[in-house]
């Protein structure tokens, strides 16, 4: 009978999840995450070196902004990876919501609502 709770339990759980856009992976400070960030309706993101320079410019800007180290990026046609350390807990989240805002504005790319991320040391 314990077991069909808690199974339940992990059943609400992984739904409300799932409904309310929480990151899949925890954030912890000093632990390195690998983030893919999509473009929206995977459309293409970067069209020239320009692209690529003003998103590397706002992405340093950024991470100093909210505490996190960058440490590698591949810049794809419709989405980026990148291999962040967050010195605070949510400053993966503040630096991608800037990003984001910052992106849209700037070049008026749209992004993905949610970005993956998974700790850098486990295979996905």
């Amino acid at each position: 009978m314990a077991v069909n709770r808690i199974a339940a339990r992990l059943v609400a759980i992984a739904s409300k999840r799932e409904s309310t856009r929480m990151p899949l992976c925890a954030e912890i400070p000093g632990h390195t995450l690998h983030v893919i960030q999509r473009a929206h309706l995977h459309a293409e993101c970067f069209f020239g070196i320009a692209d690529r320079t003003a998103y590397l410019g706002m992405l340093c800007e950024h991470a100093r902004q909210t505490g996190c180290s960058v440490h590698a990026y591949v810049l794809m046609g419709n989405h980026v990876h990148l291999l962040l350390t967050p010195s605070l807990e949510g400053a993966v989240v503040s630096l991608m919501r800037m990003m984001a805002l910052d992106d849209t504005r700037q070049r008026g790319i749209v992004w993905e609502k949610r970005f993956d991320a998974s700790p850098a040391h486990y295979p996905r």
